[in-house]
């Protein structure tokens, strides 16, 4: 059973009016961080496919396949799915070794998509994926089509804000500081008392109120 977290924790949902211009930055964000993910997602099957050849991991599919024929394998065929979980941590498939997988993939965008939000945001969203099909019920790992991505977050090992010194939405993306004069700029600093002195995780999501964009922080 996980341990019960003591910190106390809030979480804050600020909404963002934005003009057409960072509007159209934040839709190249969105779609630049489609293009990563759906280049990690085809780095990870490849890998996978790679992974199914060898001699090893189909002995235990076969073991598996055998199994099936059978009324009651109980613990012989949890034996084997265990064997298949170390085969594929020891081949990297875990949330861990797609963040390192991710990084060669979004230094060419780092201008538009910080490591925050890439290694912290959008290849653990790969992994959940990938482990669906791996322990849950899931068929297939799926490419995301354009405009399917809606939400993305960004995350900081230290601890310090990764919109403390933004003064744009498009900034929590990137953790670049545009100076623009924003409606998150003014909501951020109506609502700074409501804000802890650290804050290590901020989400971007996308909705559409009637026919216009619109976002939301928290």
């Amino acid at each position: 059973m996980a341990k019960k977290s003591t910190t106390d924790t809030c979480c804050l949902t600020l909404p963002l009016i934005l003009e057409k211009w960072q509007m159209d930055r934040l839709e190249k964000r969105f779609e630049i961080a489609r293009q990563i993910y759906n280049t990690l997602v085809n780095y990870e099957l490849k890998k996978l496919d790679k992974l199914k050849q060898t001699d090893e991991y189909k002995a235990v599919s076969d073991a598996l396949h055998a199994l099936e024929e059978q009324k009651d394998p109980g613990k012989e065929k949890k034996a084997l799915f265990r064997q298949l979980d170390t085969l594929r941590q020891n081949a990297g498939f875990s949330e861990y070794g797609f963040k390192s997988d991710i990084q060669p993939f979004y230094k060419h965008f780092k201008d538009n998509i910080g490591s925050h939000v890439a290694v912290h945001g959008i290849a653990p969203q790969v992994w959940q994926a990938f482990d669906r099909v791996f322990h849950g019920n899931g068929k297939k790992v799926h490419f995301k089509k354009r405009g399917e991505v809606h939400s993305l977050r960004g995350y900081s090992d230290s601890k310090k804000a990764v919109v403390q010194k933004s003064s744009s939405a498009a900034a929590i993306l990137s953790g670049k500081d545009y100076n623009s004069k924003s409606s998150w700029t003014k909501i951020t600093n109506m609502k700074r008392p409501c804000l802890p002195t650290e804050l290590n995780i901020a989400a971007l999501s996308r909705k559409t109120e009637r026919t216009r964009p619109a976002g939301t922080c928290n």
